[in-house]
């Protein structure tokens, strides 16, 4: 894979010592890329979101490439609505 587009938006600071939960899921699922969503959040509370869309590539052509079965099968099972 390789990223194409990352977009990432910053709420609020996060001070360290601390705990971070990283929320992270597939948000679509196309031919040769997926898209990925992320949510940081310190105590329940929404720090920070991320938006990204990775490509899958067949790296001697360093063309996109169809994802296989088994790695869209992976890709479904971590959808979220």
């Amino acid at each position: 894979f390789v990223i194409a587009e990352l977009s990432i938006k910053f709420i609020d600071e996060i001070i360290y010592p601390g705990t971070v939960d990283v929320f992270s899921g597939v948000s679509r699922i196309g031919k040769a890329s997926v898209g990925l969503v992320q949510e940081l959040r310190v105590e329940g509370v929404l720090k920070s979101t991320a938006a990204s869309v990775v490509v899958m590539i067949d790296s001697a052509k360093r063309k996109s490439a169809p994802l296989d079965e088994v790695t869209r099968a992976r890709m479904e099972s971590l959808l979220v609505a």
